[in-house]
């Protein structure tokens, strides 16, 4: 399991792909931390006031396209509500209906032979109205291992601010220009600017990228380690190569960034949005790299700000701008047993190291 995980981790952070073949490499890795599961769906989409949009799949299979749509359709609103606003980021279809005493809606829509009556979901929001939805299929009703749910909430996190890294960029190269800083593998700062300058930022990025070097390497990768999504809650770092072959680190500014809309702190709106979206103060924690602590003074006073009394109340506030995903209920990328066939695309000069 570990193993794969560091798989995973690798796919994850590979940049050398375009967001079709990323998405199809992600539902291979998924597919073998979830070896059970008879497929595995990874879908990019977006929630707005309507409904759902589908932004990306890979591959395109149309039959499979009008069975989720239809199947998206007729779910009822009460589960998808549930879902939304009260279960967390893991677990099956049928557990996150369970406290609804409603059946599971996939094991009386699905058709026997397609073997898709429940999920294991994971929910990958990056911090808007935009998500990755990756759907572990079975043939039975699942119950969710608690171990299982401890290893994938941290990997929700990386996908989740690695899906956001990949959108601003627009598909367009990585450019050392956009870095905040650059680092040494040993962690030694050759460049900085702004706050990546103060000294207890340099020292988190030094540590940080020591604990990535750390878990790359055998032992690391046995022991699944994992480094945190975002270093002071608004860095992303990411282990490229230069045209020569030089290898370094650069922290790209990835925080969660939403329109003013309210008299809240940066930290106070990002925490806010995100327990809206359905997001533990744990996980929230992790995401912007708070101590929990933390999360739960930014969330009382964004609170306090909103006038709103308790955090159900929040999607309302931002109904509009910040509403939740539902994860599993609209996949639509069914991962292939074997390898595709279609070549890759070149890789940029600059690039990640394929693992």
């Amino acid at each position: 399991m570990r193993n794969h995980i560091g798989k995973l981790r690798d796919v994850i952070y590979d940049l050398s792909t375009d967001e079709t073949r990323w998405l199809a490499d992600l539902g291979r890795a998924f597919g073998r931390v979830l070896p059970r599961a008879t497929s595995v769906s990874v879908a990019a989409l977006k929630l707005h006031s309507r409904g759902l949009t589908l932004e990306n799949l890979a591959p395109d299979r149309t039959s499979l396209r009008l069975f989720l749509r239809l199947a998206v359709a007729t779910i009822p609103a009460s589960q998808i509500h549930h879902i939304v606003r009260k279960s967390p980021s893991i677990g099956s279809f049928s557990e996150w209906v369970e406290p609804l005493n409603v059946p599971n809606f996939w094991a009386h829509f699905s058709a026997p032979a397609l073997r898709m009556r429940d999920f294991v979901g994971v929910r990958a929001l990056d911090g808007g109205d935009r998500f990755l939805s990756v759907s572990a299929w079975h043939a039975t009703e699942q119950r969710t291992p608690p171990g299982l749910r401890d290893t994938l909430t941290p990997v929700a996190a990386h996908l989740a601010t690695m899906f956001r890294l990949r959108r601003s960029l627009a598909g367009a190269c990585l450019h050392t220009s956009q870095a905040s800083a650059i680092l040494e593998v040993d962690g030694r700062l050759t460049h900085a600017n702004g706050a990546a300058q103060a000294t207890g930022a340099r020292t988190l990025l030094r540590q940080e990228v020591q604990q990535i070097e750390k878990a790359k390497t055998g032992a690391g990768v046995e022991e699944g380690l994992l480094w945190q999504p975002l270093v002071e809650g608004r860095w992303t770092l990411l282990d490229l190569f230069d045209t020569d072959g030089r290898r370094y680190y650069v922290a790209i500014r990835n925080d969660p960034s939403f329109v003013e809309e309210f008299a809240l702190s940066t930290r106070e709106q990002q925490v806010c949005r995100m327990a809206a979206q359905g997001l533990a103060n744990k996980e929230i924690a992790y995401s912007l790299a708070l101590s929990l602590s933390s999360v739960a003074t930014y969330l009382r006073r964004g609170m306090e700000k909103l006038r709103v009394r308790t955090r159900t109340d929040l999607p309302l506030i931002f109904e509009q701008s910040a509403r939740t995903l539902e994860i599993g209920n609209s996949p639509v990328f069914v991962a292939e047993q074997y390898p595709f066939s279609e070549p890759r695309r070149p890789k940029p000069a600059l690039s990640r190291r394929d693992h």
